[in-house]
Parts: structure tokens; C-alpha cells; sequence
């Protein structure tokens, strides 16, 4: 799937891979030891052809 050339297109779509395949919910211990509801792990998304190219451009959208 190509990616878009509508930078706010391109990061709803980041938003939308991270909403569904980084964030998790519910009882979770973290490496610190301490239990949180809520988790952000991003290596999914980012280490991805796809995410790591959405990363890219809505990175560089920033500068």
C-alpha cells in the first residue's frame, strides 16, 4: 500500500496503526516491577516497513 501524499491523511493512519496494534489495556506488569492499566509498546509499528515509512514522513512533516 502506497503511502499518501497528504501528511494529515498519513497521520491518522500512523495514529490508527498505533491505536490498534501498540497500545495495550489492562492489569500489566512492567519492567519496572510496577502494574499500570494502559501500555504504549511502539516496536511493532515502527520496526514495520510500512509504520517505519509513516514514521519517517510525519517526522520529517514536523522540521
Amino acid at each position: 500500500m502506497p503511502v499518501n501524499s497528504d501528511p494529515s491523511m498519513d497521520r491518522q493512519i500512523l495514529l490508527d496503526r498505533l491505536a490498534r496494534e501498540a497500545c495495550r489495556h489492562g492489569q500489566l506488569t512492567l519492567a519496572s516491577g510496577r502494574s499500570s492499566e494502559h501500555s504504549m509498546n511502539c516496536k511493532p509499528v515502527a520496526l514495520s516497513g510500512r509504520g517505519l515509512a509513516l514514521l519517517c514522513l510525519c517526522t520529517f512533516s514536523l522540521i
